[in-house]
């Protein structure tokens, strides 16, 4: 089993039960809904609640709605299995951009993504030499399966 990390339970909110998750995983609305399973500390929960507050996610699970029962898990990150996200084909997770080719308008090898960087203004591929925004401008397709990346206009960006 593939797990993804998702995001930190920062601390409790209120006397409820609810966990404050500090996340900006990109398929989130897929995850904080009812019954989604969720990974803390090696052991399986599943989301009872979630509603949004701010700029983070409260969250409850296994109907434990008391702070005493909940207070543990403060400081720990959240993971998910990957196969439970059930992707379609053109969605993505950032972490699997990370050592695909990278190919120009002739298919030709421009390198590999070294890295991956987010930001709160978009993602950057960083294959070492060059810094490509994931952007449509610069982005063609991804070929999940291949691990390959087409790009277009990158001449613009080129040294």
């Amino acid at each position: 089993m593939d797990k993804i990390y998702i995001g930190t339970i920062t601390s409790c909110h209120g006397i409820k039960g609810e966990l404050k998750l500090k996340t900006d995983f990109e398929y989130k609305d897929k995850v904080l809904v009812k019954g989604f399973k969720i990974y803390i500390n090696g052991e399986e929960h599943t989301i009872t609640s979630y509603r949004p507050h701010n700029e983070i996610a409260l969250i409850t699970i296994d109907d434990l709605y008391d702070i005493n029962l909940v207070n543990e898990y403060r400081g720990t990150k959240v993971f998910i299995n990957k196969e439970d996200l059930h992707l379609k084909d053109d969605e993505i997770l950032i972490e699997d951009l990370e050592n695909c080719e990278v190919l120009d308008e002739d298919e030709k090898v421009v390198g590999t993504v070294k890295s991956v960087l987010a930001n709160n203004a978009q993602i950057i591929l960083d294959l070492g030499n060059i810094m490509i925004p994931y952007v449509s401008y610069y982005i063609f397709k991804v070929d999940k399966i291949n691990k390959k990346i087409y790009t277009t206009n990158l001449k613009e960006l080129m040294p």
